[in-house]
């Protein structure tokens, strides 16, 4: 059975997963999360816009979404700080 999350919980979870830096989140269309990152400078460094709502409450999901992301962000040359799960 899938250890389901509220979004709040998902929501913070990717935000501290991203530091030391800053993104914002927008739900819209009822289902669907904008992620939005930025460096340092708070200039706008990733966009992502295929994130779901019900995809990011399962535990498991999240966890892979947000592995996915931080892989990118590091490839881009950014160090982030250790993050964990909220289990």
């Amino acid at each position: 059975m899938p250890y389901l999350l509220n979004i709040d919980t998902a929501l913070g979870t990717i935000h501290s997963a991203l530091l030391p830096l800053g993104c914002s989140t927008e739900i819209y269309d009822h289902e669907k999360v904008r992620l939005r990152v930025l460096d340092p400078n708070g200039q706008p460094l990733l966009d992502i816009t295929d994130l779901f709502v019900p995809h990011l409450l399962d535990l498991q999901n999240l966890r892979v979404s947000i592995q996915r992301i931080c892989e990118t962000i590091e490839r881009l040359g950014f160090m982030l700080k250790t993050w964990s799960c909220p289990c």
